[in-house]
């Protein structure tokens, strides 16, 4: 009696799984971009199981293979995995609504089946590649990447872009040392100006009317007829020094002075008599006689003084001398 009959039949080894190809860069896929659905096992078979977004095209004679993958809406991050162009049967791709950045892979252009790719909604950025533009030019490939606001065209449109963003890092640095270097120069420029007024303002000459030169003081300035009234044709002649003769006077208000006249045989010049001027004008101090004018009229010099009528500190010590004055007109 025969209870049961096994019935054994021969299958093919090339159905055992699917296209080894598609099987490699599939997981390598799923790697980059860490898939959590049913992305376990073989991807095609068995064919109620196959993975979710993915569609399997089968034949009796040769191991399934990939044909669709639509992974839309499902955060993908990062750049295109370059492996989709290692699954050389596919034919329709849609990669819309993720977060997908970078550029578009050139080797896109070598999946030959290629019929659809849909790249909308994403932040990708830079050309597209040519080979892709050749197939939509040709119409045997319906390309979508709207939605993408750093895309472009074709590779020449991308260079006025690149290029003003370079004329951008040149220009921009350029006028920044320029601007530097103008103001750098107009602080030297005040800086010195301030200098060379403060070097005028210490001895500050200007031309009178004859030709002569005086200081700006703030001193009265007597002409030698009015020194030739206030001393009385210089008739009292009070010391003798190295710049010259010192006479009694008195102004119109009877206020008595001291003028002390420049020698023609004196070593002091011009300048230095300006300057000397220039220097007793400023300073007061109880202890010293104040200056009150002085007189540069011609070659004629002269410092008009309070007069002290106690004399000279060297007057009471060494005793009055009698000094002679001869005057050169």
């Amino acid at each position: 009696i025969i209870n049961a009959i096994e019935l054994f039949s021969v299958i093919s080894t090339t159905t055992v799984g699917t296209n080894s190809q598609d099987v490699f860069a599939i997981r390598a896929v799923k790697k980059m971009y860490q898939v959590q659905k049913n992305w376990m096992g073989d991807p095609c078979l068995p064919e109620t199981l196959s993975w979710d977004n993915l569609t399997c095209s089968y034949n009796s004679s040769r191991p399934p293979i990939i044909r669709i993958v639509n992974m839309s809406f499902n955060d993908l991050q990062g750049g295109i995995s370059p492996d989709f162009a290692a699954l050389k049967n596919l034919q329709s791709m849609d990669l819309s609504n993720n977060n997908l950045t970078g550029s578009i892979p050139e080797a896109l252009s070598q999946l030959e089946s290629l019929k659809f790719l849909d790249l909308s909604n994403n932040k990708l950025n830079g050309p597209i590649p040519s080979g892709l533009l050749k197939k939509v030019q040709d119409r045997s490939l319906d390309l979508k990447y709207d939605n993408n606001p750093d895309i472009c065209t074709n590779g020449s449109s991308c260079q006025p872009e690149r290029g003003s963003n370079l004329a951008i890092y040149i220009v921009v640095p350029v006028v920044v040392i320029v601007v530097l270097l103008l103001v750098a120069m107009l602080y030297f420029c005040l800086q010195r100006k301030r200098k060379q007024g403060s070097i005028k303002n210490s001895v500050k000459l200007k031309n009178d009317g004859d030709g002569n030169s005086s200081l700006g003081l703030e001193s009265h300035r007597f002409t030698y007829r009015e020194l030739e009234t206030i001393t009385n044709n210089f008739q009292r002649v009070l010391g003798r020094g190295g710049f010259g003769c010192v006479f009694h006077g008195s102004l119109e208000d009877g206020t008595q002075v001291a003028v002390k006249l420049r020698s023609h045989s004196s070593n002091q010049g011009v300048r230095q008599f300006l300057a000397e001027a220039q220097v007793l004008s400023r300073i007061h101090h109880k202890n010293l006689v104040s200056m009150i004018g002085y007189c540069k009229d011609g070659e004629q010099m002269a410092l008009v003084y309070e007069y002290m009528p106690e004399g000279t500190l060297q007057e009471h010590i060494a005793g009055m001398q009698v000094v002679n004055c001869t005057l050169q007109i």
